[in-house]
């Protein structure tokens, strides 16, 4: 992991996105928090389990954008779809 973010930022990168380890397809996390990908009124995050954690930080996000009508999904979100333009 370390070694991932040692040669992104050597090579002018801020930081890096993890992807799922079986498919290389779904996001996971930023090195150092949570994602998640915000379209409009909707968010979308990966959801806990496997190499998700619970924590504060992300619980309250979830809390806050749900208390300011945001549509707050735990669920997969493939490279593709967080790329996708609105």
């Amino acid at each position: 992991m370390l070694v991932t973010q040692l040669e992104a930022k050597k090579n002018g990168f801020a930081d890096v996105v993890y992807l799922d380890a079986k498919t290389d397809t779904y996001l996971e996390e930023v090195s150092s928090c949570n994602v998640f990908v915000v379209k409009g009124k909707l968010i979308r995050t990966p959801p806990l389990g496997g190499t998700i954690l619970p924590g504060v930080t992300r619980r309250s996000i979830i809390e806050l954008a749900r208390s300011r009508g945001y549509d707050v999904r735990e669920e997969p979100v493939s490279v593709h779809d967080a790329m996708q333009v609105c």
